[in-house]
């Protein structure tokens, strides 16, 4: 079983960094993975050491940028390391736990021509919870840990067929990368909305991707765009709808799709469904 690549891209934010790469290697998996993090020219000493340390004790594999080249450039270093593998891609503000992973891979490898998958998350994702459309506040690490259990429990191999992914955390094939490409942030001026135009051109070539019902990962979101974050979502919006003509009805079905995931009670104890009350299920192979 070949493993799993989880790239985590990183320039400053040590905390957020830390314990996000803290809570990847406490988490438990039954899949082998490498942890590639890309040290995109951080000026944070801090950081760096840690890093290095870890790379020195063999925790991690870590690429370092000469100099500042964006996220894009970062993850596409990362994916290229290995071109058997497929990949996880996590923003360094994530914060995951318990078999997150082995759940993340079982949507993406129990059928042909899936693209990529995604979690819910606390935020800037493509379903947020418990409020879909809102930048909910991120829970402690406990808190993201007992959450994750929920939703494995209440959505079993579950999940929704989306026309397009986008947030912190991406399970991506290999095969969707071989025929797609590397992600682009030439058209979008920057980072934001890569996943999502990545995505796009992906289903126009006949992949389709996945909201797993069963996984979720905190993000708390900010820690590599700031105060630019809600000027550059604009802006890439923007560019996407001159990309592709089809994405703002897409992103309105969308809409309506991850209202159908949740369920009118919401997640309010872990007697209760978390979400996708009308996604599929697929049974184990």
């Amino acid at each position: 079983m070949l493993p799993i690549d989880i790239v985590i891209p990183v320039r400053g934010a040590a905390a957020a960094a830390r314990r996000c790469i803290d809570s990847v290697l406490a988490a438990r998996s039954q899949r082998p993975r490498e942890i590639v993090v890309v040290d995109d020219a951080s000026n944070d000493a801090e950081i760096r050491r840690y890093l290095r340390e870890l790379a020195r004790d063999q925790r991690i594999t870590l690429l370092e940028q000469d100099e500042t080249r964006g996220y894009a450039a970062a993850v596409n270093r990362a994916i290229a390391l290995h071109d058997d593998r497929d990949v996880v891609l996590l923003q360094s503000d994530t914060v995951v736990a318990n078999d997150w992973l082995d759940r993340l891979a079982y949507h993406g490898e129990r059928e042909a021509k899936v693209g990529a998958v995604a979690p819910f998350c606390n935020r800037g994702a493509v379903a947020n919870y418990p409020r879909l459309d809102a930048d909910n506040p991120l829970p402690e690490p406990p808190a993201v840990a007992a959450l994750d259990r929920q939703f494995a429990r209440a959505n079993p191999q579950q999940s929704v067929t989306l026309p397009f992914l986008a947030g912190p955390c991406l399970y991506v094939r290999r095969d969707c990368l071989a025929v797609v490409g590397a992600f682009d942030a030439s058209a979008l001026d920057s980072g934001w909305g890569v996943e999502t135009d990545f995505c796009l051109r992906a289903t126009s070539v006949g992949f389709h991707h996945f909201l797993a019902g069963d996984v979720y990962v905190g993000h708390a979101g900010g820690a590599s765009y700031g105060a630019r974050a809600e000027a550059l979502a604009t802006k890439s919006d923007e560019a996407l709808a001159a990309l592709y003509p089809d994405y703002p009805g897409a992103r309105s079905a969308l809409g309506l799709l991850r209202i159908k995931a949740l369920p009118p009670s919401r997640l309010k104890s872990s007697k209760r469904r978390a979400a996708c009350s009308h996604c599929r299920t697929t049974p184990s192979p």
